[in-house]
């Protein structure tokens, strides 16, 4: 199974786990040899490669212009890249371009459903040092997929101003900040405002 993960960043953080120090990771957990980590910043790419050793092979490349071959790829990652991306719409036809049919997409964005986090992301304008290049809302990235895949799962989540703080200094958000947002989340969800108020948009999408 060919595995893809777009935008693979630095390789995740480095923790303590069992005694043992490992990267906290997409990749780390599903990829081996026939995975693929690809990201437009060499230097990220060049701290992927030496943190995760299980085989998957990591290419600078735009997520825009992928150097694979059509239907390619089985699953298809990509976590909050599309964003700093002006057309990432272009992005997007790559992932089906490069994607069997019947592949699985796995697609996690920031959207701008919130306004308090609409409002401070155009403020700021970057994350984590990357500008940001495109704002959209859920219902517009959600519409552009349907024209590849069928989705299959759709999750709106919630975050808070102190949680995105904290990893925008480049701190390893604590397990409590997690809980938190989880359970904050699915209050929304239970009172049908977790749309409204969403800041991440979680897709799981199938190929057409």
């Amino acid at each position: 199974m060919k595995i893809l993960d777009v935008g693979c960043g630095d390789g995740g953080f480095l923790e303590l786990q069992d005694n043992r120090l490992r990267v906290n990771s997409w990749l780390m957990e599903n990829g081996g040899e026939d995975s693929y980590g690809v990201d437009i910043n060499p230097i990220y790419v060049e701290g992927a490669k030496s943190k995760i050793a299980n085989g998957t092979r990591f290419l600078v490349a735009d997520g825009r212009q992928l150097p694979f071959p059509n239907a390619f790829f089985d699953v298809i990652h990509n976590s909050g890249s599309l964003h700093h991306m002006k057309d990432y719409d272009v992005a997007i036809e790559e992932f089906a371009r490069v994607g069997k049919r019947g592949s699985i997409l796995l697609l996690s964005e920031s959207v701008d459903n919130n306004l308090i986090f609409a409002t401070l992301r155009r403020l700021i304008g970057s994350w984590r040092g990357d500008p940001i290049g495109s704002y959209f809302r859920s219902e517009d990235i959600l519409k552009f997929l349907e024209e590849f895949y069928y989705l299959v799962k759709i999750e709106y989540y919630w975050r808070s101003l102190i949680s995105d703080g904290i990893v925008e200094l480049g701190i390893k958000e604590p397990q409590i900040s997690y809980i938190w947002c989880h359970m904050i989340s699915k209050v929304l969800k239970f009172l049908c405002l977790d749309e409204m108020f969403c800041s991440h948009l979680v897709v799981k999408a199938i190929k057409k």
